[in-house]
């Protein structure tokens, strides 16, 4: 639960980032790309701190703190420019939106529900190919552990 609140967190912070740097574009622009930057800040910071502090606790707040002040810098660099007068979506139809979105969300919903490791009859099984060097990820993985 906790891994679910620190990524929340992330992509609010990069949804807050995008907010402040993009304001011109139309409201789905930035919740996407905030959404991605959320991820990327959530990919980088915490591995920074990570080099002088190992993969601890510190190290995840330390870097959720350095996207909460990048977010906090955006939002305040572009305070009362509120140049934005598009729609949600701007000049995007929303059938085209909904026939595009809404498959590729399903097709991705069904890649992850069956290319992740997943109990089967005991065992475990994974749907994707790694060409071989699924162990070596896991032992890396598992490795990370404290």
């Amino acid at each position: 639960m906790g891994g679910m609140l620190v990524l929340l967190a992330f992509l609010l912070c990069g949804v807050f980032t995008m907010d402040g740097l993009l304001r011109r574009e139309a409201g789905i622009v930035r919740v996407w790309t905030g959404l991605c930057c959320g991820f990327i800040l959530m990919m980088w910071l915490p591995a920074l701190f990570a080099f002088f502090l190992n993969f601890t606790i510190l190290a995840q707040c330390l870097g959720l703190g350095a996207a909460a002040a990048l977010a906090v810098a955006a939002q305040l660099r572009a305070r009362g420019k509120r140049e934005n007068a598009q729609s949600f979506l701007g000049d995007l139809p929303l059938p085209l939106l909904l026939g595009t979105v809404v498959p590729f969300m399903l097709l991705s919903a069904y890649l992850q529900y069956t290319h992740i490791l997943r109990p089967v009859n005991g065992a475990l099984h994974v749907g994707q190919s790694t060409y071989g060097d699924l162990s070596l990820h896991l032992g890396i993985a598992t490795s990370l552990v404290n």
